[in-house]
């Protein structure tokens, strides 16, 4: 007899049914990986949109509102001066903005304070993220549940 140094056909199926069950796994996690990086991200940048709405609000002695626009996909900074668009970002696919107590409208006023109390919610499949938002001086937190 011939020695072979090969592989039989039940390794071959033992290791590529090991694989097949692993690769699943592994693509799962990036996904769910990229997923908490895109609210994370969103979160940040409408974190920002606060912080500058409120410094324009002082800066220009005016109201500053920024609205969450769920149907458009897309959340803006506006002026009541004139109406102005300040700033202006794309709600990432996959990603709610929804009222919890408060509105999709948050307005600062001349003094850089948010004129209503209350939360909003920013939620993908996975993750969830709470603004709360309090009166006086303008202050908000954010919190991951």
């Amino acid at each position: 007899m011939h020695k072979q140094a090969g592989y039989t056909l039940i390794e071959v199926m033992i290791v590529m049914s090991i694989m097949l069950s692993v690769f699943p796994l592994i693509f799962m996690k990036i996904s769910d990986i990229r997923e908490h990086e895109v609210i994370q991200q969103f979160e940040g940048n409408i974190e920002e949109l606060m912080y500058l709405a409120q410094m324009t609000a002082l800066a220009r002695e005016h109201y500053i509102t920024i609205h969450f626009n769920t149907h458009a996909h897309f959340v803006t900074v506006d002026s009541s001066v004139n109406g102005n668009k300040i700033e202006r970002i794309a709600i990432p696919q996959g990603i709610t903005v929804a009222s919890g107590t408060h509105t999709l409208k948050v307005s600062f006023n001349r003094q850089g304070n948010i004129d209503q109390a209350g939360t909003l919610f920013i939620s993908s499949k996975h993750y969830r993220y709470q603004f709360t938002f309090l009166l006086g001086q303008g202050r908000f937190y954010v919190e991951a549940k």
